[in-house]
């Protein structure tokens, strides 16, 4: 470099998409089949591993989901209420997709679905009969193979019996990075927010392994992060200290901070 040459600027770490669903598009170019999500439940003995590919499918079904059948609109609010379930990564996305913002309502909190007013509250089936007498239109997931109901007399939307009748594409080009993206309290933050605190945080070559729940504090390093990077990450739900060790040694993943 001479004198008089400018100084080199940084580059630019901030995701160049203009929303999280155009994200999800680079990276199912990038990585196709290439792991995402990897999700132990060390109570219930699953394992269920989603591709890019394949949780774009889900996030992009759910999305239909929702707009189609639920009328859930750009702005809106999605309760969360799925125990650290694989499918809130997959309810997270769709909403990001729409241009709805998620709240998550685990833990529990009595008043926190009439505070944030939710227009739809997606809740396990353990827990869904909390939110019987709620005003949200309710939406189930199952314990069995893709969020399929295990009990019977479950009020609601049947997520996993519904959802695979949608469309596996959905991406609003009218959603952008000011759409709101997480509710927590009285603070909104947006996708554009979201993304740009992801940037950086992990390389593509990443895979990393939590216990974590996710939450309202986790999303961002456990779900945007790795899309953001083209990383991977293992969730643990009720995890086996005892097994944690030898689970990253067979996943070849890096135990989170």
């Amino acid at each position: 470099m001479t004198a008089a040459d400018p100084p080199a600027r940084p580059p630019d770490a901030r995701p160049a998409e203009r929303n999280v669903a155009a994200l999800c598009g680079a990276r199912v170019r990038q990585h196709g089949h290439a792991p995402l999500l990897t999700y132990y439940d060390d109570a219930t003995g699953e394992r269920i591993e989603l591709s890019y590919a394949t949780f774009d499918n889900w996030a992009s079904k759910t999305a239909n989901l929702l707009v189609e059948d639920l009328d859930v609109a750009s702005g809106d609010t999605v309760g969360l209420a799925l125990r650290g379930h694989w499918t809130a990564a997959v309810v997270t996305a769709a909403a990001w997709k729409v241009g709805a913002a998620v709240a998550f309502l685990d833990p529990p909190a009595e008043d926190a679905p009439r505070a944030l007013r939710p227009e739809v509250i997606v809740a396990h089936e353990d827990n869904a009969q909390r939110f019987a007498d709620s005003p949200a239109r309710l939406v189930v997931v199952g314990a069995g193979m893709g969020g399929r109901l295990t009990r019977d007399g479950v009020d609601g939307v049947a997520f996993g019996d519904e959802v695979l009748a949608f469309a596996d594409d959905y991406d609003d080009p009218a959603v952008t990075r000011d759409a709101p993206a997480l509710r927590h309290g009285a603070t909104t933050r947006t996708q554009g927010e979201l993304l740009d605190e992801a940037a950086g945080q992990l390389s593509a070559s990443d895979r990393i392994l939590t216990t974590r729940p996710f939450d309202a504090g986790s999303v961002v390093a456990t779900l945007v992060a790795p899309l953001v990077a083209g990383a991977s990450v293992v969730w643990c739900r009720n995890a086996d200290p005892g097994a944690l060790a030898s689970r990253a040694a067979a996943e070849r993943a890096t135990p989170a901070p």
